[in-house]
């Protein structure tokens, strides 16, 4: 058999050449760990020692510390490239979720922009709806102050007195306006007396006939009063009632009135109005006695 000459390449490859690829498997596994420089491509440890592999198959070590530095340094860059996957898949997982996060930053700022034009299509569309409905809303307080005007709207006419006496115990109406628009088409009704109401013979009469015992006043403005043109006498003992109906042309009114003389020396006056069983207006007794200007 032969025997292979101890040369001094092979001491180095026997001694040496483990050694050195231990400490060097050792150095790059050092500086890979702290990212001094990049890392390799997957596979490149693997390919590495698929090399050393053929070259310790073609040259098998001798002698145990060989052998034990081969395996350290086998087992080293197996190391090396369990660590090269671990890390290649961490940086795959941070790029993704870097992508992952762009991805979602660009979708909730596209549905901001969204957000932020349908609610700026909200607010034209409100606005513009608000606007109508304020032109609306004008239009038609225009109109309803356009037909109170010529109808008088919820305002009405009422019979009132003169306070001071006519011809020593004479009693003068006059018709006033409540409310702030015309009443057009003033008529009135009145009945002396408190009920119940039986018409006497004229009165009798005019109904059988037809004829209307309205009084026609016309219209009255707010700011004036009219004079009726009668004069009542009542009783100065104990007052007097009248039953008074008045028509315009926005509807008609039932008055209550009710006089009394004051022993000052004028006439005094409570009147309830009412509309369709309801009070609309009411003015009690004077309590101070009136002064002539």
């Amino acid at each position: 058999m032969d025997v292979e000459p101890k040369t001094t390449l092979n001491t180095a490859y026997q001694h040496y050449l483990p050694c050195f690829m231990f400490g060097a498997v050792c150095i790059w596994g050092g500086i890979a760990e702290f990212n001094i420089v990049g890392q390799p491509p997957i596979g490149t440890y693997i390919a590495i020692l698929a090399f050393l592999g053929i070259l310790i198959t073609v040259r098998a070590p001798e002698g145990r510390r060989s052998k034990v530095f081969w395996i350290l340094a086998f087992l080293g860059l197996l190391l090396c490239e369990v660590r090269n996957l671990y890390h290649d898949r961490t940086a795959h997982d941070e790029q993704t979720r870097k992508e992952q996060r762009a991805e979602n930053d660009r979708f909730a700022a596209l549905l901001k922009s969204q957000e932020n034009s349908f609610a700026a299509v909200m607010k034209q569309s409100q606005d513009e709806s608000s606007a109508a409905l304020s032109r609306i809303e004008k239009v038609t307080r225009l109109s309803k102050q356009n037909v109170d005007a010529v109808t008088g709207g919820e305002g009405f006419a009422y019979v009132d007195i003169v306070v001071f006496p006519v011809d020593k115990d004479g009693l003068s109406l006059m018709a006033v306006v409540h409310g702030k628009n015309v009443i057009r088409g003033v008529m009135y009704e009145l009945t002396e007396g408190r009920p119940p109401y039986i018409p006497t013979d004229a009165q009798m009469n005019d109904m059988l006939a037809g004829r209307s015992r309205n009084v026609t006043i016309g219209d009255l403005t707010p700011s004036t009063s009219r004079l009726l043109g009668i004069v009542l006498h009542p009783s100065l003992a104990k007052g007097g009632y009248c039953n008074i109906n008045i028509f315009g042309l926005n509807g008609s009114v039932n008055e209550k009135l009710e006089v009394r003389y004051e022993p000052g020396g004028f006439w005094n006056r409570t009147l309830t109005v009412t509309r369709i069983n309801t009070v609309v207006f009411k003015s009690d007794w004077y309590r101070r006695p009136p002064t002539r200007k």
